[in-house]
């Protein structure tokens, strides 16, 4: 049986230890996920660029879109080569597995559509969806082959879907135009 001190010493050491996987886990998000807005929300925020001006405007935020389509953790990708136009990277299991796979789901920013379009086609990537937020693109890309048919009668990915609820068209097979 232990004694009073080493439980102690087991009860402070854990604790320690959760505070620093909490703190190593907020600081990854933090550089992923923006910080929550006012407590308005704007339905369909004008984007501020004629560029993005005919971009599918969405409701939300990117918080809520990970949380939509991602199970947590979301894990930032550094150094990530093969997206080498985007900005930041982030990786995710799917919330939604289809037949029971998990599929695996990328989380990106880019400066403008082309370069997006470029880099998704080049790695292969078959379902996307995007919309723009704070003066970038943010995407989310599966190179599943699973797909289903939507309520339009079109296909679609299926770990994609929640974020339909957000006003998210679901694209397959990028490319430039």
């Amino acid at each position: 049986m232990l004694n009073t001190r080493t439980n102690r010493l087991l009860l402070i050491g854990a604790s320690v230890a959760t505070i620093a996987v909490l703190v190593a886990e907020a600081a990854l998000l933090s550089t992923v996920v923006p910080d929550e807005r006012a407590a308005a929300q704007l339905r369909n925020p004008v984007p501020l660029d004629d560029e993005y001006a005919e971009i599918d405007r969405v409701s939300r935020w990117p918080a809520d879109w990970i949380n939509a389509v991602c199970e947590p953790t979301l894990y930032r990708l550094r150094n990530y080569e093969r997206l080498p136009h985007a900005t930041s990277n982030a990786s995710c299991r799917s919330l939604i597995k289809p037949g029971g796979h998990v599929d695996c789901l990328i989380v990106s920013r880019f400066p403008s559509e082309l370069p997006m379009q470029v880099d998704l086609h080049n790695d292969g990537y078959r379902w996307y969806a995007f919309a723009f937020d704070r003066g970038s693109l943010v995407s989310f890309e599966t190179v599943s082959e699973t797909a289903v048919v939507g309520m339009n009668g079109v296909s679609e990915s299926p770990v994609l879907q929640p974020l339909k609820q957000f006003g998210f068209n679901i694209y397959s097979d990028p490319g430039p135009p």
